[in-house]
């Protein structure tokens, strides 16, 4: 079965993303999620990824992290493996910051921030700070949020707001 393909225009709306830094909040759709956040370039998203093992001592003073790893041992082996794991993966993320750096092609990942997942009849989303996810799987997009295209005002006589049901 072939691989499906890109939208064109939100690939080039990722694109421009990763040139620029200029983005905008999206609603993606996806296998019947709704994915709300807002773009970014994957420097960023690497970054972020790169701290993620960052421990405690590591911080600065009042530094909190919601995504802080705790190790659930006190095993000095397992602690040592645990250091190494960290250390291994921080350089696959900065290797992989850099690859991105070097490839200008086509991108094949979107990355978003301050990201709302929303299940079909749900009434409250799964909230992350950071969320990565493949063009190719995306059905349909459109820039900005339903709160956003609520509060837009109309111009024109004859434009009408939609009904409430």
């Amino acid at each position: 079965m072939p691989e499906k393909s890109n939208d064109e225009v939100l690939e080039y709306i990722v694109q421009k993303v990763e040139e620029t830094g200029v983005s905008s909040t999206v609603t993606l759709t996806i296998g019947g999620l709704i994915v709300v956040g807002g773009l970014i370039r994957s420097k960023l998203y690497y970054d972020y990824m790169s701290r993620w093992f960052d421990t405690s001592t590591k911080r600065s003073e009042g530094e909190t992290r919601e995504h802080e790893v705790r190790y659930d041992t006190k095993d000095p082996i397992e602690l040592e493996t645990l250091e190494r794991y960290s250390k291994d993966w921080k350089e696959f993320m900065i290797n992989l910051r850099q690859k991105k750096d070097k490839d200008n092609g086509r991108p094949t990942n979107i990355h978003l921030h301050n990201v709302e997942v929303w299940e079909i009849f749900s009434t409250e989303p799964f909230r992350f700070e950071y969320w990565r996810g493949k063009l190719s799987s995306i059905d349909g997009f459109s820039l900005g949020t339903r709160g956003q295209l609520e509060t837009r005002t109309l111009s024109g006589s004859d434009q009408q707001p939609p009904r409430s049901a």
